[in-house]
């Protein structure tokens, strides 16, 4: 079977477009908190995550969270709220 007898007209996909992202590590007895909240529709279901790095870049700490039903603002304001805890 072809796209042709399936009446599709495929398109080439579009080239990823690659950012460059920075990251230094926290100073010397420092942690480096990262942390995001999502949700799927706005308001819809949500989650957060947190992740706690030191001066080597090694983990020390994470953790994620089912939020329920939440806007995008407030699961980004409950990672960061976690994060901090």
């Amino acid at each position: 079977m072809s796209f042709k007898n399936l009446q599709i007209n495929p398109r080439p996909a579009k080239p990823t477009r690659v950012l460059q992202c920075f990251w230094s590590l926290p100073d010397l007895d420092q942690l480096k908190i990262g942390c995001d909240g999502c949700t799927k529709g706005n308001p819809g279901q949500s989650g957060a995550r947190v992740i706690l790095r030191n001066h080597t870049g090694n983990t020390i700490g994470a953790m994620s969270a089912g939020l329920g039903i939440r806007t995008n603002f407030v699961a980004e304001l409950l990672a960061i709220i976690f994060g901090l805890e």
